[in-house]
């Protein structure tokens, strides 16, 4: 968070506590940047000035902070909107979303209404809905549209204490298919924030994948195929496994490997000389 100061003489004097990276985002903030970016695609500065705005009353409200009713007007516009546009640098860079905005969806028509959605950056994520989600984000990513995200959220949220199952996920969709476009959009900036992160965490899983100049829809499907085995079980034991779980499994095996090929190529080198 960075403190910023809203200022002109004898009408208004306040510092507001301003977010300054994704986690810091409320989730009424992480949602109504999602609605921006739906409705000025073509229109970054329009969609900058107004979250800008949005921060600023919703902080103030926040810290029980009274505004005047013209403080927009009483500003310096271009000034505000400069230095506004700096502070959110951070939302155009790189999504760094971990936090889970929606931890709770309430779905009117469904029983019951309310859906528990997973906890932040994927902890408690099982190898199943991770597949079966990655298929819809890669399909999103081809072809914009609220038909995968709805189905990504039908896969990830549900009611509490109910496991993973792919065919309640499917008799939920037209439920999740009628929620605003913007929660469906927060939802797919969540799923992506948080799988960005697995590269951080598993490095040697992921070290040759920026090599790949293409999406692999089924790519994690034959990671749980490969996995399958004496030491994990049937692939559908892995569907049930925590992701992070089987991630950390496979980054032993791979610096494992990776161990083994560097002590071969230098055993090859030494023969060789």
């Amino acid at each position: 968070m960075v403190s910023i100061n809203l200022h002109k003489p004898g009408t208004i004097d306040c510092d507001l506590q301003f977010p300054s990276s994704w986690d810091d985002l409320l989730p009424e903030e992480v949602i109504e940047f999602a609605r921006l970016q739906l409705l000025f695609t073509n229109d970054q500065p329009t969609a900058k000035a107004t979250m800008v705005y949005f921060i600023i009353e919703k902080r103030a409200d926040r810290q029980k902070i009274k505004l005047p009713d013209n403080w927009k007007e009483i500003l310096d516009a271009d000034q505000l909107a400069t230095d506004g546009f700096d502070l959110l640098d951070f939302l155009y860079t790189s999504n760094k979303l971990h936090n889970q905005p929606l931890p709770v969806i309430e779905l009117p028509l469904c029983t019951p209404s309310k859906m528990i959605g997973p906890k932040s950056s994927f902890g408690n994520i099982t190898c199943g809905e991770f597949e079966d989600a990655e298929y819809y984000f890669y399909e999103f990513v081809e072809n914009p549209s609220n038909v995968p995200l709805a189905m990504m959220a039908s896969i990830l949220w549900r009611p509490a204490g109910i496991g993973y199952v792919k065919e309640n996920a499917e008799e939920n969709y037209d439920h999740f298919a009628n929620l605003l476009p913007e929660i469906l959009y927060s939802i797919y900036m969540w799923y992506a924030g948080c799988r960005s992160l697995l590269p951080t965490m598993f490095p040697t899983v992921y070290e040759n994948d920026g090599k790949k100049n293409e999406f692999d829809m089924m790519a994690f499907t034959k990671c749980i195929h490969a996995a399958a085995g004496p030491k994990n079980g049937t692939r559908d034991n892995i569907r049930k496994m925590p992701l992070l779980e089987l991630m950390f499994d496979m980054e032993q095996e791979a610096i494992h490997a990776k161990e083994l090929n560097q002590q071969y190529e230098q055993h090859q080198r030494t023969t060789v000389h």
